[in-house]
């Protein structure tokens, strides 16, 4: 079982508190100060691809801006 040890501060050097991930960036709040800062990681987010929509097409299921349920 590994055991992390979490950043230092820029500001102060006190512990980092995981606040969550946004990207590539992981943010932390410092332990002692409350400065929030963050640390790059080397792995891509995943996210949802869109290559399946056409371009110029809108967003959602509906065409041409009509309720996909109106008949």
């Amino acid at each position: 079982m590994s055991t992390r040890i979490p950043p230092h501060c820029p500001v102060c050097a006190g512990d980092g508190v995981p606040l969550g991930t946004l990207g590539r960036l992981r943010w932390f709040r410092c332990r002692d100060c409350g400065m929030n800062f963050s640390r790059q990681t080397g792995t891509r987010p995943k996210t949802k691809s869109t290559s399946h929509q056409e371009e110029g097409e809108p967003h959602g299921n509906s065409r041409c801006g009509k309720l996909a349920s109106a008949g």
